[in-house]
C-alpha cells in the first residue's frame, strides 16, 4: 500500500527589526531590507512617533517604506547606501529634515513626496538617481545642494515654491524636466552640464541659470528648449 503525505508549507513575511523607544523607532536590520511594516514593530506608538533612524541597513527595496506616516518630524539612515523602492518618505507632511549621510543611488520612484514641512535635506554622497522625483512637494525648502550628483532621471524635483537656491557642482547629465513648478526665483548652478532632456526648467519663471562657472565651459549643451523667460539667460 502506497501512502501519500502531503505537506503544506506556510511562509511568513520577515519584517525588518525595528523598536520605539519614546518617540523614536530605530530599525537595526543589517544589510538588505526588503519588507517592512511600521505597525510591526515592538512598542510602536503611531500618536507618539516623531524620529525615525534607519542604524545598519545598507539598502532599502520597499515600496511604500514610511508612507503617510504624518507624525514623523525627523529621518536619518545612517549607512543605507541604496534605495529601490518607491514612494519612500510619502506624505509625511511633519517631517522637517531629512539626512542621508552614505546614500549613493536611487532608483525608485519619489523618495520625498509631499513633505510639506521639509526644510532641510542632506544628501552628501548621493552620485546616482535613475528613478523618477526625488524631491516633490516641499513647498517649505529653501535651499539644496548635491555635490556629488552625476545623474539624475526626469522631474527630479518638483512644486518647491520656496526654493530660492540649488547646486549642482558635478552634475553631468539631467533628465526631463529636471526642475520643475519650482515658480520662485531660483538661482541654478550646473557648471558641468553636458547632456539634458527636455524642458530642463519648466516653467520656473524667473529661474537664473548659471550654467558655466571660472574654468569650466560646456560644449556640448544644447539651450534650445529654454523657452521664453529662460531665452538670453543661459550661457552656452
Amino acid at each position: 500500500m502506497i501512502r501519500f503525505v502531503l505537506l503544506f508549507v506556510f511562509f511568513t513575511t520577515a519584517y525588518a527589526e525595528c523598536t520605539q523607544s519614546g518617540g523614536t523607532l530605530t530599525i537595526d536590520d543589517i544589510g538588505i531590507i526588503s519588507a517592512f511594516d511600521i505597525t510591526t514593530c515592538t512598542s510602536y506608538d503611531a500618536a507618539a512617533l516623531q524620529h525615525v533612524i534607519v542604524s545598519q541597513a545598507t539598502e532599502i527595496s520597499v515600496d511604500n517604506f514610511c508612507k503617510d506616516v504624518t507624525t514623523i518630524q525627523s529621518f536619518t539612515a545612517n549607512n543605507l547606501e541604496t534605495i529601490s523602492g518607491s514612494s519612500f518618505l510619502r506624505g509625511t507632511t511633519a517631517l522637517t529634515s531629512a539626512s542621508f549621510p552614505a546614500l549613493t543611488s536611487v532608483s525608485g520612484h519619489l523618495l520625498l513626496m509631499q513633505a510639506s514641512a521639509l526644510t532641510s535635506v542632506s544628501f552628501p554622497e548621493l552620485t546616482t538617481v535613475s528613478g523618477e522625483g526625488v524631491l516633490w512637494q516641499v513647498s517649505a525648502l529653501t535651499s539644496a545642494s548635491f555635490p556629488k550628483l552625476t545623474t539624475v532621471g526626469p522631474s527630479f524635483l518638483k512644486t518647491a515654491g520656496s526654493l530660492t537656491s540649488v547646486s549642482f557642482p558635478v552634475l553631468v547629465t539631467a533628465g526631463d524636466y529636471f526642475l520643475r513648478d519650482t515658480h520662485a526665483t531660483i538661482a541654478v548652478s550646473f557648471p558641468a552640464l553636458q547632456n539634458a532632456g527636455k524642458q530642463l526648467l519648466y516653467p520656473n519663471l524667473g529661474a537664473v541659470i548659471q550654467a558655466q562657472s571660472a574654468g569650466a565651459t560646456i560644449a556640448d549643451f544644447d539651450c534650445s528648449e529654454l523657452k521664453g523667460e529662460y531665452n538670453g539667460k543661459c550661457s552656452c
